[in-house]
């Protein structure tokens, strides 16, 4: 449901300015903060809680289905029955309570009716029940509809499930549904948000049919930021742990009230002058950098990382240079850093069907009509969850690198990258803005975190869907100077994502094995020749020699979708040759 639904009382504040300031310049200023998901009630011993509280949520689609005979038929038909269990909220469902073939059973030995496999969406974002009725009489009416999904396979395609109306014998299939020349496809959009009970009007969208459980049925646009100390006062750090107390103080006489009350836990050391003025820095930081573009969200990040020779030591990041990086590969990294705790934050500030975000690097590439919106009014706050971490910050030679870029080979490799992404953009006129190009730099560093997520995954006792990647890439040419560096790390909402397996990884002599290995399985992959010979000018996948084989992750971990890959940048493969980083005498 959307955030009009939520008790926004349950949703505490987030207190992360870096964040904020990027939505507000991407999104407009109307969004004045960012807050958790609702709290959970004290439920003590009971694993079923009387009333449960959270995200609230409603019944889609709303069409549903027997599984013992087949009806198919939408929750306003009364023919499907809400059934409750007292102390047992998991077991609510709906039964299909006029079953023929119910038999002797009783209400609560009935299976639960399940939702439809079918709804429509558009790319503008709605999504809405599939026109069964309309579908199986093609466009015309039936006075007394009834109407059966049935499965003549074990399959489960599409061309094996057949919709039939009982009352006047027409039956379709579900395979007519599909495809741009179905008269579902053709269909105009009627605007619907299934999330907020509501439609829009004017919608020039057509719809497109999608199974229920479709990856390309919601992307979601997030924006993410490493947690980092702004300032040496250790004021700062116990603010935005007791943030949540804090955000509703609107002058100094409320510090004296909180302090009375016994609210300021370790803050209680501080005088109130000291808390007000901290809490009006927080509420109203400065920034530098008004027009500063959704890329130097990461700069700071590759500042303070970059930066460090000796131990940060803050509550919200704690990392150490390790001694030295890997022997062999001295030559092409300067520094890597072990960051045993970080804090991310991460708010969702929308989401999109059909067609993903995240190949857009650029959050104002995306147009407003594409977004779909988390609320009917604009909101003041988007929702948002804060994580911790570890991770390993790797750090490239610029050196190495800008020669690296000047050869011929490279940009001659990275020219088919450029030509497929201009494909991509000029087949999508609707954008707003045309993301950047990629660069040689990018394809390196992005393909490189890949093959590190996939060999780190094997070894650190965390999935590779547990790992996600932060790539530091700017060109020489920046006004603020060059990155060039990538941060694996884990997260998670609690101390699993700090177990210290991942940062075991960073030593020198262990990362050296890890890198050896991976670019050893990069050099040759499965799918070899057709891999290494793909060439992405003649199409519009954002990838050179890459797949699922070799280079690709999920899509949780990747920043980018897994776009921009490609190994002949990194190793020398079957196809290519002279265009890699590391060389023909990789290590």
């Amino acid at each position: 449901m959307g955030l009009d639904y939520w008790d926004k009382a349950r949703c505490l504040p987030l207190s992360e300015p870096r964040l904020l300031r990027a939505i507000q310049r991407a999104y407009g200023g109307h969004i004045q903060e960012i807050r958790n998901g609702p709290k959970q009630p004290e439920t003590g011993n009971n694993p079923f809680p009387l009333d449960p509280s959270g995200v609230p949520t409603s019944v889609f689609p709303r069409w549903l289905r027997c599984p013992l005979c087949s009806t198919l038929a939408p929750l306003e038909s009364g023919l499907f029955k809400l059934q409750t269990e007292a102390f047992r909220t998991d077991r609510t469902r709906y039964i299909h309570e006029g079953c023929q073939r119910r038999g002797t059973r009783t209400d609560s030995s009935m299976p639960a009716a399940v939702p439809s496999r079918f709804v429509v969406a558009c790319e503008h974002g709605h999504l809405e029940d599939f026109p069964w009725d309309s579908f199986v009489h093609r466009g015309s009416s039936c006075s007394t509809p009834r109407l059966r999904l049935f499965e003549s396979g074990v399959s489960g395609e599409a061309a094996d499930v057949m919709v039939r109306c009982e009352s006047c014998e027409k039956a379709r299939p579900m395979s007519e549904a599909f495809g741009r020349k179905s008269d579902i496809s053709c269909a105009p959009c009627n605007g619907y948000h299934a999330h907020l009970h509501g439609s829009e009007s004017g919608c020039s969208g057509q719809v497109k049919t999608l199974l229920i459980g479709a990856s390309n049925s919601y992307f979601p646009i997030s924006v993410s930021v490493l947690s980092l100390p702004s300032t040496t006062n250790p004021i700062e750090p116990l603010l935005q742990r007791y943030w949540p107390n804090l955000a509703s103080v609107l002058e100094k006489a409320e510090v004296a009230f909180l302090r009375r009350r016994g609210e300021l836990g370790e803050l209680d050391a501080y005088s109130d002058d000291q808390i007000w003025e901290g809490i009006e820095r927080l509420r109203n930081p400065s920034d530098d950098q008004p027009n500063a573009s959704d890329a130097d969200i990461k700069r700071p990040e590759w500042q303070m990382l970059s930066a460090s020779h000796g131990s940060i030591l803050t509550e919200r990041l704690t990392a150490t240079a390790a001694s030295s990086v890997p022997p062999a590969f001295a030559r092409f990294f300067t520094k890597v850093v072990l960051v045993e705790r970080f804090t991310e934050v991460r708010a969702l500030v929308g989401f999109t069907r059909i067609e993903s975000a995240g190949d857009m690097s650029e959050l104002d590439s995306i147009p407003a009509e594409r977004r779909a919106p988390l609320s009917r009014r604009k909101s003041k706050w988007v929702p948002g969850v804060e994580v911790k971490g570890e991770g390993v910050f790797i750090q490239f030679n610029e050196f190495e690198l800008a020669k690296w870029e000047g050869k011929k080979q490279v940009t001659d490799r990275v020219r088919s990258l450029q030509l497929a992404h201009s494909n991509w953009c000029n087949s999508r006129q609707w954008m707003a803005k045309k993301p950047s190009a990629p660069t040689a730099r990018y394809g390196l560093l992005h393909t490189l975190s890949h093959l590190l997520m996939r060999e780190m995954g094997i070894r650190c006792g965390y999935g590779t869907a547990s790992l996600r990647e932060r790539i530091y890439c700017a060109s020489a040419n920046d006004n603020d100077g060059p990155m060039a560096g990538i941060f694996i790390g884990t997260s998670s909402s609690d101390s699993e994502g700090t177990l210290g397996g991942l940062v075991a990884l960073g030593q020198p002599n262990v990362l050296e094995e890890i890198l050896r290995a991976a670019l050893l399985r990069a050099s040759l992959c499965s799918s070899d020749p057709i891999c290494a010979s793909y060439d992405p000018s003649q199409g519009q996948k954002l990838h050179g020699a890459a797949c699922h084989s070799c280079s690709f992750v999920p899509e949780t971990s990747c920043e980018r979708s897994n776009s921009f890959l490609d190994r002949a940048l990194v190793v020398e493969t079957i196809d290519a040759l002279s265009a890699s980083f590391f060389g023909q005498s990789a290590p």
